[in-house]
């Protein structure tokens, strides 16, 4: 990989996150749970948590947050929406 490159990627990668903003949501979410769950696993200390419970639980709770986020700004700029 040369030094131009790496300026025409970047650029290319902002352009195709301007056009599919949701697949890049949900490789985040996919990604961030990947960390979340495992921390709920390994916190539940073996207390009848499967580890498809805690993706579940990791899921869950950044959708949650989203959603949160989301009715925060619903809230105090409502004229977006």
């Amino acid at each position: 990989m040369n030094s131009q490159s790496l300026p025409k990627l970047i650029s290319d990668m902002q352009l195709y996150l301007r056009k599919h903003p949701n697949s890049f949501r949900i490789f985040l979410t996919l990604f961030l749970n990947l960390f979340l769950a495992q921390a709920v696993y390994a916190a539940a200390d073996g207390n009848g948590l499967t580890r498809l419970n805690s993706y579940a639980i990791g899921l869950l709770s950044l959708v949650t947050v989203g959603l949160a986020v989301y009715l925060l700004a619903v809230m105090f700029q409502p004229q977006r929406f």
